[in-house]
């Protein structure tokens, strides 16, 4: 038996990817192998829990764990994953500090895409876990408690001698059915939330597959892959109900990359979940081209009550260019059918900045948003194009911005520079961000929006912030 120590790190406010608070799935799967397989596990949830890695070093001190993982970005932010990750370096430098003998290891996209810029960053990081993690972490937790060299374990860089090595790649799981129910006894499930306007508390996460065959050169899908795997319908459903029946669970989000992909298995899987009649509601993130009427007839009476569409851009020659494999009729389609069904999906997910964007055609999205839905939200539901390392898009990006390695440090600087005739700085920061804001308000509420009833209602919130806080009551104003 060894001692393991599970952390989901804080994530920063300030981060270009905003911070959620959801529950890491990857790891309450690890948690349950390694409690299967004899040893003693504690999970922490820092980001949950508002705890810094200064603030964890007294649990490390009194749990004295063997060993002690950690993530750079979680499940749901798989596809898109956190840039600020110091926080994840500090944790096993803190239990480096404690012990040396401890050891540790590194789970999520960065590492998976860059390993040896991983453990170049940080002295601290003994292994990184590349790829899927649940089955590569349970192998190299055993030859930790087994005093094993690390070279039989499939799917981790770790340093040997002063020495980097890889081990050969791990297969993505063949068989989603084998993962056990995630350990959620141990998280502070009570904080955790997401979209609370129509996903209730106590709120949780569930998988049904994995996998995307799609091509969009944005995606970062590697932790995952292209092949589209599936769990059991009934053990879908089965696990949903042991959520609500024995957790009290009210709501869970499906962070599958494509939920909807095969009509006939989508309708299998909310039959069998209906049959349960749980109290119980739930979401997902689907592509508009997999919502058909009888599609999403079923997942409404199956509970389903959010879904997450990516449109991306109002213009079709981009979403070409992208390889996203959409076009605007299906968006409309897909928009009005949910609607009509009372589904929620009034925040479509846009990315700005990408292939061939211009401010022309950035007018056309905000008009295209306002067409989806009149309370679509812009730029706040927005992202300038991110160049993830493993993406297409990154491979642009270094072309365009000379001198730069292809390193996760640099992709914050590279924001939107990928192709496309934006002007130079900060997109994100800087008053293009607000012309963009200026530009919104105009389309939705006329070109003196700032003498709208309507403006000062739907923006009620930010005003009482910045009244609340005159320093920033010019910032509201200008944005």
């Amino acid at each position: 038996m060894t001692k393991v120590l599970l952390i989901n790190p804080k994530y920063p406010e300030d981060d270009i990817v905003k911070r959620r608070f959801i529950p890491p799935i990857e790891l309450g799967y690890i948690a349950s192998m390694a409690m299967q397989d004899g040893h003693q596990v504690k999970f922490i949830d820092a980001n949950a829990d508002d705890l810094s890695s200064s603030d964890l070093k007294p649990v490390m001190e009194e749990f004295k764990p063997n060993a002690v993982v950690t993530v750079t970005s979680s499940l749901d932010r798989w596809i898109c994953p956190h840039l600020k990750i110091q926080e994840s370096f500090q944790i096993l430098e803190a239990a480096k500090q404690i012990n040396r003998e401890i050891q540790t290891a590194l789970i999520g996209p960065h590492g998976t895409t860059a390993p040896k810029e991983m453990m170049d960053r940080s002295a601290s990081v003994d292994v990184v876990v590349r790829g899927e993690p649940e089955l590569t972490s349970r192998d190299w937790i055993n030859a930790v408690a087994g005093g094993s060299d690390y070279d039989s374990v499939a799917g981790i860089t770790f340093r040997k001698n002063g020495d980097i090595i890889n081990t050969p790649d791990r297969p993505y799981m063949e068989n989603l059915d084998q993962l056990p129910r995630p350990a959620y006894h141990l998280f502070p499930l009570q904080k955790y939330h997401y979209r609370d306007h129509c996903l209730q508390r106590p709120f949780a996460v569930a998988l049904a597959s994995r996998g995307c065959p799609y091509k969009c050169t944005f995606c970062l899908t590697i932790m995952q892959g292209k092949q589209w795997r599936l769990r059991d319908s009934k053990n879908v459903a089965d696990e949903l109900e042991w959520m609500s029946r024995e957790l009290g669970i009210r709501s869970v989000m499906f962070f599958d990359f494509e939920f909807g992909l095969n009509r006939d298995r989508t309708i299998e899987l909310c039959t069998e979940i209906g049959n349960r009649r749980l109290p119980l509601t739930w979401g997902c993130e689907m592509r508009v081209s997999d919502a058909k009427e009888d599609v999403l007839r079923a997942m409404k009476d199956a509970g389903c009550n959010f879904i997450g569409f990516g449109v991306e851009s109002g213009n079709q020659e981009i979403l070409n260019k992208t390889k996203k494999g959409i076009t605007l009729e299906q968006a409309r389609k897909a928009f009005a059918l949910t609607q009509h069904l009372g589904i929620n999906c009034e925040k479509p997910y846009w990315i700005l900045g990408l292939p061939g964007e211009t401010m022309e055609t950035i007018e056309k999205t905000i008009e295209f948003s306002l067409d989806l839905h009149a309370n679509s939200k812009f730029p706040g539901n927005s992202a300038f194009a991110v160049p993830y390392v493993g993406t297409e898009i990154h491979q642009i990006a270094i072309k365009n911005n000379s001198g730069k390695q292809g390193t996760w440090a640099e992709v914050e600087t590279m924001i939107g520079k990928v192709n496309n005739n934006l002007p130079p700085g900060d997109l994100k920061r800087g008053p293009f961000y607000r012309q963009i804001k200026h530009l919104y308000y105009q389309k939705k509420y006329g070109k003196r929006y700032y003498l709208k009833a309507s403006f000062y209602r739907d923006n009620i919130q930010g005003l009482k912030e910045a009244i609340q806080h005159p320093s920033r009551l010019m910032d509201f104003f200008k944005s």
